[in-house]
């Protein structure tokens, strides 16, 4: 089994995806997998409605094409899988294959499992992975998928009142996809680019994933991504699997091929930092990161306008919060805020916290508000509050009375 480096996994964390080439595999097999791809296609496009979705190109893709296990039980993609995941990782029932079209996708994070409303807090933790196959050569022309590099740790506000959310994951929901199935291709990246400013993030970092024939793209769940469409004088047909996989345990060592203390960043993603040394941490199984905490995080955190600028100042409350250096009060007042994008980052940021939180947690887990106890669960969830359980079962048998 081939493990990542702790280069490829830094680059994982920081960036949400890596680029892997599988040895095991030969032109022959990709062929074949290109060739069985537009079978499924060809096949779903004569049966018509909305039952080929799945049941076609869809949840039946391994039985209909088994060659797809040949690809899985490779030794590069479970030494990868197992790197970011833990040994004890599982496949999800959930398969695709996506062929390019005529019509882009817009950004947008695929959402949680099986079909829903969609709407709901993402963890930073690689408990979850999207694996892209692509059995041909991918080009500009193709259509290649386009990925925001280092977005998995954000995400946009879905709240509608008290107890609704909006359908979706899209980065703007307001973007009109008619927009994106336009032959004016120049107002079509007009309207992709003011979609993004939904983040006001400065310096987005958009990467068209186009790779060689055979590659491998093993993503983070919550990457934003897109599909772009074929170039309208590109006749061939391009494919891409995907596969969902998830942890079944957290991490107590490293599980790749671990040699170094810290992972080596590069400049570009700076305000996520402090985010991929707590991960990093934490998948060793350890708590101690180092991140470096600011006096002003906790207002940083609530008057932040940027989704960047509000995650780096909650892992920062976070870890003030762990080493006692904040009053846990903070945390309950943070998961009362009235902005949506206030409780949603600290939640993330009181996940490192531990036990120091368990009081505010139950006591927001109690609250009136729903929102407030939603965001209250999560928060419990990500920093493993085993005090918290209890009480929350009790709150959870009141609620069903």
């Amino acid at each position: 089994m081939k493990l990542l480096s702790d280069t490829q996994y830094a680059e994982y964390l920081e960036n949400g995806y890596i680029v892997l080439q599988i040895p095991e595999l030969d032109g022959a097999f990709h062929a074949k997998m290109t060739e069985a791809a537009a079978g499924l296609h060809d096949e779903s496009r004569a049966i018509g409605g909305d039952s080929g979705h799945l049941q076609v190109v869809g949840d039946n893709l391994r039985a209909r094409i088994p060659r797809t296990q040949e690809l899985l039980d490779c030794e590069s993609i479970d030494g990868a899988l197992t790197s970011v995941l833990g040994a004890e990782y599982v496949l999800h029932p959930h398969h695709f294959v996506h062929e390019a079209g005529s019509f882009d996708q817009g950004f947008h994070q695929d959402g949680n499992l099986p079909w829903n409303d969609r709407g709901h807090y993402r963890t930073h933790r690689p408990n979850w992975a999207m694996l892209f196959y692509y059995p041909q050569e991918v080009l500009e022309k193709s259509g290649p998928t386009e990925v925001l590099a280092g977005s998995q740790y954000w995400t946009v506000d879905f709240e509608q009142g008290e107890s609704e959310w909006r359908r979706g994951d899209r980065v703007d929901p307001n973007l009109d996809m008619e927009d994106l199935r336009q032959d004016n291709l120049e107002s079509r990246d007009e309207k992709l680019a003011a979609s993004l400013k939904t983040l006001n993030i400065e310096n987005l970092y958009r990467e068209r994933l186009t790779v060689p024939a055979g590659s491998v793209v093993l993503a983070h769940y919550d990457l934003f991504h897109r599909g772009s469409r074929k170039s309208s004088d590109w006749d061939d047909r391009r494919f891409m699997y995907k596969f969902y996989f998830l942890r079944t345990q957290d991490p107590k060592t490293a599980e790749w091929d671990n040699l170094s203390d810290k992972p080596t960043l590069s400049e570009r993603h700076e305000a996520i930092h402090g985010v991929v040394k707590r991960i990093w941490s934490w998948s060793k199984g350890e708590d101690e990161c180092g991140l470096e905490v600011q006096s002003d995080c906790v207002g940083r955190l609530k008057t932040s306008s940027s989704e960047d600028a509000r995650i780096k100042a909650a892992y920062e409350v976070g870890e003030a919060l762990r080493r006692g250096v904040l009053k846990d009060s903070v945390a309950g007042e943070l998961l009362q805020n009235e902005k949506e994008s206030v409780r949603r980052a600290a939640a993330h940021g009181l996940g490192i916290s531990g036990d120091v939180i368990n009081k505010p947690l139950i006591q927001a887990l109690k609250a009136t508000d729903a929102r407030t106890r939603r965001v209250a669960t999560f928060a419990a969830g990500e920093a493993r509050s085993i005090e918290t359980v209890v009480p929350l079962l009790d709150i959870l048998e009141k609620d069903s009375d």
